[in-house]
């Protein structure tokens, strides 16, 4: 057992004698504050839409109204926002030329 515990504490100094040990801190702590931020985006909304469904439609659940009505058209604008912005990447079965840069 105490093999695993060496080579753990040898990880974690190879880790930090790395030059990007900083930067990469820098990024994992970015990464939780993005993913609790999503978190509470989404928690908003859900909230937001329920209690909002429920005083239009008072005599049908919440999501049952954004599954059957919202939603479709949520789909929709998101179909149309996209398909303007799409790149063609379909080069005919040739190859594509190198980048200049």
């Amino acid at each position: 057992m105490m093999i695993f515990n060496e080579l753990r504490k040898h990880g974690r100094l190879a880790s930090k004698r790395h030059p990007m040990y900083e930067k990469n801190k820098v990024a994992k702590i970015l990464g939780y504050v993005m993913g609790a931020f999503w978190a509470g985006y989404l928690i908003f909304f859900g909230t937001t839409f329920a209690f909002g469904f429920s005083d239009m439609v008072p005599n049908r659940e919440p999501y049952h109204v954004m599954n059957a009505v919202v939603l479709i058209f949520i789909l929709a604008l998101d179909f149309l926002l996209r398909v303007p912005f799409q790149k063609d990447t379909d080069a005919g079965g040739k190859t594509l030329p190198p980048a200049a840069g």
